[in-house]
């Protein structure tokens, strides 16, 4: 096969890729004014392979930046605010992030309101019980955080380890 044959093939393929990447790259956007810091946060006797994380959102802008919750209604549904945080864990085989149980408006009973977290400002916006609520012990994990229902994350903490204490600034 001649040069002049390859050279349009090699092209189009790194085009194709080039813009696959790019495509790849729009889709995982971070906002850089906001940090999400995962943590562990304690454990307890009746999941003792478990601990307790939380996901404390850090407004580094110089304005108020607005984030979307579910206010629930208190009574037998239960109380408390709500955002749309999600576990990942890192799947070594495929290279990427997975979310075992991706979030869902659905899931709550309560009425969607904006909290603003103003400037220099912290706000805790997940909290789970890892691996009891997701993953498994050994799995990397990190918080994935959009700032509105429905739509892609677009803040993601440090990463840390299901089932060792200490959350890490590993990142994949």
């Amino acid at each position: 096969m001649s040069i002049m044959r390859v050279a349009p093939i090699a092209a189009a393929i790194l085009l194709l890729n080039s813009s696959s990447c790019t495509r790849a790259q729009r889709n995982s956007r971070t906002d850089d004014r906001l940090q999400l810091v995962a943590a562990e946060t304690g454990r307890t006797d009746v999941f003792p392979a478990s601990a307790f994380y939380s996901g404390t959102l850090v407004n580094r802008s110089e304005e108020q930046v607005d984030v979307d919750s579910v206010q629930m209604p208190g009574g037998y549904q239960g109380a408390g605010q709500f955002f749309p945080c999600e576990v990942q864990a890192w799947s070594a085989e495929k290279k990427i992030w997975k979310t075992p149980h991706p979030i869902s408006l659905s899931e709550y009973a309560g009425r969607v309101t904006r909290v603003s977290i103003p400037a220099g400002a912290k706000l805790e916006v997940c909290r789970n019980l890892l691996p009891q609520q997701a993953g498994h012990s050994g799995d990397s994990a990190r918080f994935a955080l959009s700032r509105t229902w429905g739509n892609a994350p677009t803040i993601f903490s440090n990463t840390f380890q299901l089932g060792v204490s200490e959350a890490t600034s590993e990142s994949h």
